[in-house]
């Protein structure tokens, strides 16, 4: 799988609700940006919220940012926890590389957040790979604080770590 698309100009983008004929774009696009860093995507098991994407982002908490040829450009998802209604995770935030430190990075962390804050969340938390720095400074700028929490995942092809973050929300 490869991603193909052709950057448009970053004004021509719009971000929508996700709609199932964008699957497969989305996991070209994780799988791309995996690729980058040395990862496979494993649909099997650490990605296969990919292919439910309907089932697990109930009511519009899946966005897509596409073109006005619908190739897909960036994900950003947000979900309740459901041992704690008033803490939201922040999920599934990818951007073409060519997106990157973009105000659509920011646009669609804003999007996150507000539509937590509309759903009677508190607080926002989410969960990084430890080599995705470049996104840990991001959600550092953005207020998100890294705690010491640190946990080993062994639901893909190779064992991985990821970062605890979090922010408290204010309506």
């Amino acid at each position: 799988m490869t991603f193909a698309g052709v950057l448009e100009p970053l004004d021509t983008l719009k971000l929508v609700p996700f709609q199932p004929e964008y699957t497969f774009k989305i996991v070209d696009l994780i799988d791309s940006i995996y690729r980058e860093y040395g990862f496979y995507l494993c649909l099997p098991d650490a990605e296969i919220d990919l292919l439910t994407i309907a089932e697990n982002f109930p009511d519009g908490t899946f966005q897509v940012l596409i073109d006005e040829q619908h190739q897909v450009y960036g994900t950003v998802g947000v979900s309740q926890q459901n041992s704690r209604p008033e803490n939201w995770y922040l999920k599934r935030l990818y951007l073409h590389a060519t997106c990157r430190g973009s105000e659509w990075a920011t646009n669609m962390v804003e999007w996150a957040e507000s539509k937590a804050i509309a759903n009677g969340a508190e607080r926002i938390e989410l969960w990084s790979d430890i080599q995705f720095t470049r996104a840990h400074t991001f959600y550092e700028n953005l207020g998100y604080q890294k705690d010491d929490r640190v946990r080993s995942m062994l639901d893909s092809w190779v064992p991985y770590k990821e970062f605890f973050f979090h922010k408290e929300l204010k309506p």
